[in-house]
């Protein structure tokens, strides 16, 4: 099932730190719904990605959309326990475990929705929801002169299969691209977004407290007892909206979209 240009849709984008911790969210599915007719959900754009994964949370009747910390929850316990039984499941591995499995979890598609991951080498985990896209069905041969090196390039499989009209582009494939293009681009390589990381408890300073006088002793006890009440603030903001330091900007989001496009999926502006 795609959209009204053919193209499939692109549901929902979600991106978790090392930590297991929500960074950034986007869900596009309000847009597609309200091309459809659908605006059952008009307060919230954050709702049918993870209804669309489980419905167990149909109860009397009626739709009980998830909060964005309980969507957050699900996805990621989906893909961290595949991701475990992809492992374990391996043909490779070994009775005595010496020779654990090097398997990798690339995507997985139901009759209503496709889901594609990728764990990259700084264990950042991308997960994207779309309408169903058939996996390749055959693997070329690598090309010596390729330039195509991330897992799902177009390059390295023929045979149909693939989001359409792209020669085989994969969805993991496009995860893979927005990993090196924007996420390096507007995340990695911004200073305001050195702080992703959670945040370390103070090291003892440098300075020897005993050569401070009582007022710069006082100066800085009142600056950690600052820090410590944000550090509780973010802990607290976190545990209620399920996400952690956010890297959402207006430039990474337009530039994620703009990658969608250039592989024909359907993520409209938002």
């Amino acid at each position: 099932m795609s959209g009204s240009s053919g193209q499939p849709r692109v549901w929902s984008l979600w991106i978790y730190d090392r930590h297991c911790t929500l960074v950034f969210h986007a869900d596009w599915s309000y847009y597609h719904n309200r091309g459809s007719g659908n605006t059952q959900n008009t307060g919230n754009t954050s709702s049918s990605s993870a209804n669309t994964l489980d419905n167990s949370n149909k109860a009397g009747g009626k739709n009980a959309i998830l909060p964005l910390s309980e969507q957050a929850k699900l996805v990621y316990g989906l893909v961290f326990s595949l991701r475990n039984m992809t492992k374990k499941l391996s043909p490779q591995n070994t009775e005595d475990g010496s020779n654990p499995s090097k398997e990798t979890l690339h995507s997985f598609s139901t009759s209503t929705y496709t889901l594609a991951h990728l764990q990259t080498l700084t264990n950042y985990t991308f997960v994207m929801l779309t309408d169903p896209v058939q996996a390749p069905t055959r693997r070329a041969p690598p090309s010596a002169t390729s330039g195509s090196g991330f897992i799902g390039s177009a390059a390295t499989f023929s045979g149909g299969g693939g989001i359409p009209a792209t020669g085989g582009m994969t969805t993991t494939g496009v995860l893979a691209q927005i990993s090196r293009g924007p996420w390096v681009e507007f995340v990695a390589r911004n200073p305001a977004c050195l702080s992703l990381e959670r945040e370390q408890e103070d090291e003892d300073e440098d300075d020897d407290l005993a050569d401070l006088d009582e007022d710069a002793l006082k100066a800085l006890n009142e600056r950690k007892e600052q820090k410590r009440i944000l550090r509780q603030k973010e802990v607290q903001k976190q545990r209620l909206t399920g996400m952690g330091k956010s890297v959402d900007s207006e430039a990474f989001r337009a530039s994620v979209e703009r990658v969608l496009g250039q592989n024909k999926l359907n993520a409209p502006r938002m």
